[in-house]
């Protein structure tokens, strides 16, 4: 009995673990059929990318045959879509919901979408979530509705091109968002202005003067030249864009007026070929996004583009190079140059004009950010190349530049400039008000131009390698931050951050941003030219005993020096008004003079009085 029982204990214990088996095996199958990758789904998704292929295959068959039956090749809505209907299949025939400027979009009754641009490309849309109506409004900026226009739109975004309404401009490129129910919108336009009904022409005689003969009239001016804003449109109060027309009543237009189009909120402006000066404040603050500059254009003056903050991109068909003018200042968005294919005169590469030949740098787009690495074969910095440019972190110099023009880098704010030993040359104000705080000279410069870096309000540090002392010239003017120099150089030494000759016998240069107290060491004999030149902060010096030469201007402009010690015998007795030793007492209210000096010149005793001394070992005179 005891066997009997444990054999149907087994055979049950079997049974179960066999349903278990079978369930299992059963769970397995079903998956296999119908998961995301089961059999089953396979198949449809199989299937249903076998119907895609064919109503791609019917749009595309339609689109060729549509195409052939335009002259021009064109693929056009109503021939378009006979050919649809006639090569879908009764069941699931297919129509165009909706065209517009950049294509069509299709539907199948089977509930499957297309969209198919103008030469025929097909794009299927998978995220369906159903038809809404997209109205779009074209209106001016007196919110006078130019056109309407219906879209249908079957996902939950769209992305359009702007409807073309005659004799105006969209302000968008691309229209797009999100639409989940039917949805109006506005979209600005320009009023397109290219002729006299919309531009003011004033007639020029053969000097360029405004005439009204017109029998003198030998070219025209867009614009009438007055102080009054926007004096080249019809009505400035209308959002425009603007293109110059190349002749007006068969005469050259030549000039762009001052003020022509200054503060105006334009789009772009194209400057045709015809013209050849472009003058002081004619697009003063416009709001444009992109300038067209014609072949012609061989002056553009003063504040012509001052401060045009929106300007992105100018597109450059000169063959000049005048676009290193500073009129372009404070167009803080510029960062693309565009060239015309056949301009032989220059080279564009990442948005940084170059001359063709790679030499020269002409101009950096001020709105440029970064590190930029400068080509390899350039020789030269040019003019303003690098003009308020406020956005670059680094600039990388190479050992083939020889050369920095004038304002080069004025108004950039590069941190550190490195001037390598390849560079020779650095013309006037070509670091002007620069904001960099380090500039390092190297060994090969041999000119360094007066007001080469004038006001540099951050300068903090020059380290000068070079055998010639540029730290004595005018080019340092106006540096307040300036106290630290460092070299290289067996010809100097550095003692707190004061430049003496190797042998400490000559004071070389003292930076402009030194304060209070300034510490001669006793070696000195000569303090050299414009050795103390703008150090408009130094309050006290002491000139020591075996000091017996000033050199000249070694301290104009030293405004805060009012406490000078005088140990020097053959100084004490040379100062005048009219020598250099007078530099050093022009601002001073009180003189320190050691009690062993013997000659005390007339120039003292006439301008100043003794006082009890409150110095040991010195007498002690006050400006009377």
């Amino acid at each position: 009995m005891k066997n009997l029982k444990e054999k149907r204990g087994i055979t049950l214990i079997a049974l179960i673990v066999t349903i278990i088996v079978l369930l299992i095996l059963a769970g397995v199958t079903i998956s296999t059929l119908t998961g995301d990758n089961g059999l089953l789904t396979k198949a449809g998704e199989a299937k249903s990318q076998s119907e895609i292929a064919e109503e791609k295959d019917i749009i595309s068959i339609s689109a060729i045959q549509a195409q052939a039956e335009n002259k021009q090749g064109n693929l056009e809505e109503n021939n378009f879509n006979q050919a649809l209907n006639q090569n879908s299949k009764d069941g699931n025939k297919a129509s165009i919901i909706a065209s517009d400027i950049s294509g069509f979009t299709v539907k199948f009754e089977s509930n499957r979408y297309y969209e198919v641009d103008k030469n025929g490309n097909i794009n299927y849309i998978e995220n369906v979530t159903g038809e809404k109506k997209l109205t779009i409004q074209c209106i001016n900026s007196k919110n006078e509705v130019l056109g309407e226009y219906e879209y249908t739109i079957v996902s939950n975004s769209y992305s359009k091109l702007p409807p073309s309404v005659n004799k105006y401009e969209a302000s968008e490129e691309i229209i797009q968002g999100e639409i989940t129910a039917n949805k109006t919108i506005q979209v600005l336009y320009y009023l397109i202005c290219n002729d006299d009904t919309t531009l003011v022409f004033t007639g020029l005689d053969s000097s360029g003067n405004i005439t009204e003969n017109e029998n003198s009239i030998v070219s025209y001016m867009v614009g009438d030249r007055s102080s009054k804003t926007s004096n080249a449109l019809k009505d400035p109060s209308i959002k425009s864009t603007v293109i110059i027309p190349n002749s007006y009543r068969n005469k050259p237009i030549t000039i762009i007026g001052s003020n022509a189009f200054a503060y105006m909120n334009l789009k772009y402006i194209v400057i045709s070929d015809s013209v050849n000066v472009i003058e002081s404040g004619a697009c003063l603050a416009c709001q444009l996004k992109t300038l067209t500059i014609g072949r012609g254009v061989n002056q553009i003056l003063g504040t012509a583009f001052y401060s045009c903050q929106n300007l992105e991109k100018i597109i450059y068909n000169n063959d000049s190079t005048v676009i290193q003018s500073t009129a372009f200042y404070n167009c803080s968005s510029w960062k693309e140059i565009e060239l015309n294919i056949d301009n032989k005169s220059f080279k564009v590469e990442n948005n940084i004009l170059y001359s063709y030949d790679w030499k020269t740098i002409i101009k950096v787009p001020q709105g440029i950010e970064g590190n930029i690495e400068i080509k390899d074969q350039v020789e030269t910095i040019g003019k303003t190349a690098f003009y308020s440019c406020n956005k670059i972190n680094t600039i990388s110099m190479h050992n083939n530049i020889e050369k920095i023009e004038s304002a080069a880098f004025a108004y950039c704010n590069v941190q550190s400039m490195n001037i390598t030993d390849s560079i020779k040359t650095i013309e006037s104000g070509a670091f002007t008000w620069c904001g960099m705080r380090e500039l390092i000279i190297g060994q090969g410069v041999t000119q360094f131009a007066g007001n080469a870096c004038y006001s540099c309000h951050n300068l903090e540090k020059v380290i000068n390698n070079n055998n010639i002392n540029f730290l004595t010239t005018s080019a340092f003017y106006d540096c307040p931050l300036w106290t630290k120099i460092e070299t290289n150089n067996s010809n100097y030494k550095i003692e707190n951050n004061i430049l003496y000759s190797s042998d400490g016998k000559v004071l070389v240069r003292v930076p402009e941003g030194m304060k209070d107290t300034v510490e001669i060491i006793n070696t000195v004999e000569t303090i050299g030219d414009l050795a103390f030149y703008d150090c408009a902060q130094i309050k006290e010096v002491r000139i020591g005993e075996k000091i017996n030469t000033i050199g000249s201007n070694a301290f104009s402009y030293c405004s805060q020096l009012k406490t000078i010690y005088i140990d020097s015998n053959n100084i004490s007795k040379n100062i005048n008004s009219n020598n250099s030793q007078g530099n050093l007492v022009n601002s001073a209210d009180t003189i320190y003079i050691k009690n062993t000096v013997t000659e005390i010149g007339n120039y003292i005793r006439d301008n100043y009085q003794i006082f009890e001394t409150d110095k040991e070992g010195y007498v002690k005179y006050v400006k009377k």
